[in-house]
C-alpha cells in the first residue's frame, strides 16, 4: 500500500468517516455546527441531526450535519446512546442517532468557550447565523 493511502479495513464507511469530514473541514458552517452540537448536548443532555438542522440556511448541504456529528464522535466528544426515527417530515422517518456529551466533549466545549471570548467573536449559538453557507 502506498503511504497515505486509505486501507478499507480501517474504515467501516470510507465516505462517511474520511471523505465528508475532509470535504467540509475548514468551512465555517462545519465548525459552527460542531460548536452548536456541543452546546445543545451540554444544555439538553443529547443532540441529533434534527436539532442541528434548524441552525442551517436552506441552501446548506445537509450532509454537513452528519459530517459534523461524526467528527465529534471520532474525537470522542460525543457518544451514540440511542437510534430513533427522524422527526423531520422530508426524512420520511429514517433512523438517526442521538448523541450524548462525553467528558472529552465537555473539555472541548470549555476550550472553545475560552477561545471564543479571547478571540472576540462572541459566537454564541443562534439561528440563521450562517445564512448563505454551503
Amino acid at each position: 500500500m502506498i503511504r497515505g493511502q486509505l486501507s478499507l479495513d480501517e474504515y467501516n464507511d470510507p465516505f462517511g468517516s474520511f471523505v465528508l469530514p475532509r470535504y467540509f473541514e475548514g468551512r465555517p458552517v462545519y465548525e459552527y455546527l460542531q460548536l452548536i452540537a456541543l452546546h445543545i448536548a451540554a444544555e439538553k443532555g443529547a443532540v441529533t441531526a434534527d436539532d442541528l438542522r434548524e441552525y442551517c440556511s436552506p441552501e446548506t448541504n445537509r450532509k454537513v450535519l452528519g459530517a459534523a456529528l461524526g467528527a465529534l464522535k471520532r474525537k470522542g466528544a460525543l457518544k451514540p446512546v440511542q437510534y430513533v426515527r427522524s422527526g423531520v417530515p422530508s426524512n420520511h422517518g429514517r433512523g438517526i442517532w442521538v448523541y450524548a456529551l462525553t467528558e472529552e466533549g465537555r473539555e472541548l466545549l470549555e476550550e472553545l468557550k475560552g477561545w471564543e471570548s479571547s478571540s472576540g467573536t462572541g459566537a454564541s449559538p443562534g439561528r440563521g447565523s450562517m445564512e448563505g453557507e454551503r
